[in-house]
């Protein structure tokens, strides 16, 4: 099998710059502006969980110094659909627990408990895929959810998925002018 050289088929990489060097536009030719640093701010409700726009190093260290405030949109449940997905994810919220960050779980609704290693677990109402009917599929948009996540003012959201998931993760955290981190762990087959 021959390999394809992607050095022709690929812009270069953009170069590695500082977190100051990413929030002075002059010195970054890829801006990139988070939500609540954006001059226009759509569809957001209202909160005060930002600091203003003051120094770009002082407010990076602030948030660097205190624990962080994650909710995690996981599909299917790690607590019920076994794979090294459940391992995964298990792991990772044990993990930010020990380091000290506040955690929120949305996942299906099956086999959740009430807190997994103090991070507390919501259970979205879910569906089985048409493909695989062992994997539970959520949308996670119920008001009940939406109030939840937004009474919790996490500092970033985390959506993980191979379903539809995601999609709620990305309409509750531009409701709420939070940034958003997404993972795409499994692959499904059509």
């Amino acid at each position: 099998m021959a390999a394809w050289n992607t050095s022709i088929l690929l812009p270069p990489p953009p170069p590695l710059l500082s977190r100051a060097a990413v929030a002075t536009p002059a010195l970054n030719p890829y801006p990139l502006r988070l939500h609540h640093r954006h001059p226009q701010k759509p569809l957001c409700l209202p909160s005060e969980s930002y600091p203003a726009d003051t120094d770009a190093d002082a407010s990076s260290a602030s948030l660097d110094s205190r624990p962080r405030r994650i909710a995690l949109f996981v599909e299917p449940s790690p607590f019920a659909y076994v794979s090294g997905y459940k391992n995964r994810f298990q792991n990772f919220i044990k993990y930010l627990r020990e380091m000290g960050d506040e955690v929120i779980v949305i996942t299906t609704h099956e086999g959740v408990p009430q807190e997994f290693y103090g991070a507390k677990l919501i259970g979205s109402w879910s569906f089985p895929c048409p493909w695989y009917q062992k994997v539970p599929l959520s949308l996670a948009l119920s008001p009940r959810i939406i109030g939840e996540v937004a009474r919790f003012k996490p500092d970033i959201i985390h959506a993980s998925s191979p379903g539809i998931m995601v999609f709620g993760a990305l309409i509750i955290a531009k409701l709420l002018c939070v940034p958003l981190v997404m993972s795409y762990h499994t692959h499904v087959p059509m």
